[in-house]
């Protein structure tokens, strides 16, 4: 027997709006990113990625997502990703920007909390600056 292996995708959602970002729920995300693969890389790439593409997580509060796919298209995922600009259904302006690539989820998560912590210091950082 073969085991299958994946990749796990973390990704930062930027919305123009940020009361768009709460309406979003993880099948959005999904049909988004599969509408993306349809558009740039058609038959191939949804018959290469479609059964391992996968929502894992998403946080509505920090726009940070998880996307697993297969290991092989690992690449294919990702540049569909950089080339997305609408929202599924609500056609709301987005950028995908990805984070960190890993082999397991629990390395994604672990970057995701550092990239939470940096990105918190540095407003902070920026807000003592204001103040003073």
């Amino acid at each position: 027997m073969v085991r299958i292996k994946h990749r796990y995708i973390l990704t930062e959602i930027g919305f123009e709006d940020e009361k768009e970002r709460r309406k979003i729920d993880t099948s959005k995300l999904y049909w988004t990113i599969r509408n993306s693969i349809q558009l740039h890389f058609g038959d191939f790439g949804m018959g290469s990625l479609l059964s391992s593409l996968q929502v894992k997580y998403w946080n509505k509060e920090t726009g940070i997502c998880i996307i697993r796919c297969s290991r092989d298209q690992y690449q294919l995922c990702w540049s569909s990703l950089t080339w997305v600009t609408n929202m599924f259904e609500t056609n709301s302006p987005v950028s995908m920007r990805v984070i960190h690539v890993g082999g397991t989820i629990k390395m994604c998560l672990r970057s995701a909390l550092e990239y939470d912590r940096s990105s918190l210091l540095l407003e902070c950082a920026k807000e003592e600056e204001e103040e003073d």
